[in-house]
């Protein structure tokens, strides 16, 4: 009986794996907030500016995203006052949920991310991969996100 019960728990944990693994762009349609925290680092990978803030991103299921968050550097936040909105970019899904995206913030920078969707689509988790310009530093930074009930928050 206890075999038994065995290979139906790993028979139901393997069903269970490959029904979530099965993600696309769509998989993510919606608002989500999100948190991010992190760092700016030189070159040689030494911390110079602890970086947070939240969010609202807006994924509209075909690969296009667009973002309003507000952001601090060492405990100020830079200018302009406010949620910094209008940023826009792409994304991309694969089937087994993980992905990247890219991140214009519409001052001639943007950041790559490479993420994952968990908890069936209610989380995603991401870190950013790259900046441009390549000068613009170094940064060790993680964003958490969580699906938003609602669809019109960024209109």
């Amino acid at each position: 009986m206890a075999k038994l019960s065995l290979v139906a728990f790993a028979a139901m944990v393997m069903t269970t794996g490959a029904a979530q693994a099965n993600c696309s762009n769509a998989t993510i349609q919606g608002n989500w907030t999100f948190t991010v925290h992190g760092n700016a680092l030189t070159p040689n990978g030494a911390a110079v500016a602890r970086i947070d803030g939240v969010g609202i991103i807006t994924f509209d299921g075909f690969g296009n995203l667009r973002q309003q968050d507000f952001i601090v550097v060492n405990g100020v936040h830079p200018p302009p006052d406010g949620f910094h909105r209008n940023e826009r970019g792409q994304y991309h899904i694969g089937a087994d949920c993980t992905g990247k995206a890219t991140i214009d913030f519409g001052d001639g920078t943007s950041v790559d991310l490479a993420l994952v969707v968990s908890r069936a689509a209610r989380s995603i988790h991401t870190v950013v991969s790259g900046a441009l310009p390549a000068d613009s530093g170094l940064r060790q930074v993680y964003s958490d996100l969580e699906k938003a009930d609602t669809q019109d928050s960024q209109q």
